[in-house]
């Protein structure tokens, strides 16, 4: 069994790098010492990959897969095994149907406010491979709730990801993947529901915390792109 975890942010990220401390490398460096074996950086809307960051992931004994956190229309999608420029042509839900089968769709929190489809999953549940089991939850709180529920009707595979910002939160949801060591067979694996989530609620203060960070950022984001129109940034190149 592989633990990974599937949804990474860094100081890399053209959303939130200013906001989160530590780099890729620096990430990659903390899952080793917490023995993962495979991790995505899915920063928005910027696929950060290279042979550089790859083979440091490799030196350290994990395996580093492709990743981006697609915005579509103000919600979020994760993808993986694509380049920047497959990703820069999604621009719909249905445009995923262009998605290579040797990649990997899953709908990114799925039922929270704000960047959840919701609906817009639920409507065309055929088109994702997975369902996000995401760390952002308390016994308060947890929008994973209507996931799972929506996993099992559909027959969906439940994916455990930290969608890291802060250090202090991972570890606290990933996956076990029934897999061999390899792109290819992590996605199959995941698409033949051969992986199962680890989670446990986030701390109290913790998650107040946070969500009003989320919270804060979220609509200061969209008022920014309401008024400004901002462009996409790309992250910088290692």
């Amino acid at each position: 069994m592989l633990k990974a975890d599937l949804h990474i942010h860094t100081k890399e990220d053209p959303q939130d790098g200013n906001h989160i401390k530590y780099t890729a490398k620096e990430l990659i460096d903390k899952a080793a010492e917490e023995g993962y074996d495979v991790i995505s950086i899915t920063l928005h809307d910027s696929v950060f990959y290279n042979k550089e960051l790859k083979k440091y992931a490799a030196d350290k004994r994990i395996l580093l897969i492709p990743g981006v956190e697609k915005t579509i229309k103000g919600k979020h999608v994760l993808l993986y095994n694509v380049t920047q420029e497959e990703a820069d042509r999604i621009k719909t839900v249905q445009d995923l149907k262009m998605i290579r089968k040797d990649s990997l769709v899953i709908a990114a929190h799925p039922f929270f406010p704000l960047i959840g489809l919701k609906k817009r999953m639920v409507n065309s549940i055929h088109i994702f491979d997975a369902i996000e089991y995401s760390s952002f939850c308390h016994k308060l709180l947890d929008f994973n709730k209507k996931a799972v529920k929506t996993a099992k009707k559909y027959n969906k595979p439940l994916v455990g990801n930290s969608d890291l910002h802060n250090i202090a939160a991972f570890g606290k949801t990933y996956s076990l993947i029934d897999s061999k060591k390899d792109i290819t067979s992590v996605i199959t694996a995941i698409k033949n529901n051969d992986v199962k989530y680890i989670s446990k609620y986030l701390d109290y203060l913790f998650f107040i915390k946070r969500s009003s960070a989320i919270i804060y950022r979220s609509v200061k984001w969209r008022i920014g792109n309401l008024l400004f129109r901002r462009p996409v940034r790309k992250a910088k190149p290692l």
